[in-house]
């Protein structure tokens, strides 16, 4: 009776024991992905002691054997590592060595720049002052060509003036060149009387192609009427009324002359100045539309005294 029970008792820790150790194999198998699908399989059921020693043996050879590979994996994977830190120790170490080169040369080109910019001023000389005067001339050119009425026939000194007066190189001879030509150019298109054809800008806000008569730089006409030269849009565009009558009785006589004829037309000194004034300035008729109610009134008072008077 207690062999049986000795027996039944030590069956029971074998089982409890093989159980245990298919359990740990199970779990480690789960945690490989590559048999996964072997984790959830149902693990062996031993019909005798034989069996069951057998396959407790079978389970701990695998284990020890996935203990061992994974013990492997360690020591590769802290390979690898010390492996990496000495290599990025190294990066550290010639890029440190790097950065106090290029501070040591930065410093010895600062050193070389300064020196060269000395020179440099000390070369210039009088072409210092040269520089200056040709930006001065250049940028007091550009506002006046922005304002004259001679840009609508030449259009293409923006880009040199700009570059002589805000440039910080020296110009070449070609670009002094230039500049005095631009200068003559200017100066004899001021004095001239020139028929042209042009883009105007209408009341409508819409282009015209016409063709304008330039007097100098003073007035513009074309089809009997004033033209101005705005300046906001560098545009010619006609006016919203035009000056008093016997100013623009003028042009349509000056549009008729021929080339090399002379004829008589109120110029504008101011540039568009006296113009914008003339129009500015009310008609009678609009002076006794100003004046409303209190102006007809004083009007018809004058009228009847006027009358009273005369008889």
């Amino acid at each position: 009776m207690r062999m049986q029970c000795s027996f039944d008792i030590g069956m029971g820790v074998l089982a409890s024991l093989a159980l245990f150790v298919f359990a740990a194999v199970s779990v480690a198998e789960t945690e490989d992905p590559a048999v996964e699908s072997a984790a959830a399989a149902v693990p062996p059921v031993a019909s005798s002691l034989d069996e069951l020693v057998d396959l407790v043996e079978k389970g701990f050879v695998h284990e020890r054997a996935e203990s061992q590979q994974r013990e492997a994996r360690f020591v590769r994977a802290k390979e690898d590592q010390t492996a990496l830190l000495e290599e990025i120790q190294a990066e550290v170490t010639a890029s440190e060595a790097r950065s106090d080169r290029l501070e040591g040369t930065f410093a010895k080109n600062e050193l070389e720049l300064a020196q060269l910019e000395t020179a440099l001023g000390n070369r210039l000389g009088t072409m210092g002052e040269l520089f200056g005067v040709v930006r001065q001339v250049a940028g007091d050119m550009q506002g006046h060509v922005f304002e004259s009425v001679t840009s609508s026939q030449i259009a293409d000194r923006k880009e040199l003036l700009e570059k002589l007066g805000r440039g910080k190189s020296l110009p070449t001879t070609d670009d002094l060149q230039k500049l005095w030509f631009e200068l003559h150019r200017e100066m004899t298109l001021q004095g001239k009387v020139v028929r042209y054809p042009v883009s105007v800008l209408t009341i409508d806000g819409i282009e015209e192609e016409r063709e304008v008569i330039r007097a100098g730089v003073f007035s513009v006409v074309s089809e009997g009427q004033y033209l101005l030269w705005d300046t906001n849009i560098q545009k010619i565009r006609e006016l919203n009324r035009q000056p008093p009558t016997r100013y623009v009785q003028t042009v349509a006589p000056f549009e008729a002359m021929t080339d090399g004829g002379f004829g008589m037309l109120a110029v504008d000194p101011s540039r568009g100045s006296l113009l914008i004034a003339l129009i500015d300035t009310p008609s009678p008729e609009e002076r006794v539309q100003q004046g409303g109610a209190v102006g007809y009134a004083i009007i018809v008072i004058g009228i009847i005294a006027g009358l009273v008077g005369m008889i």
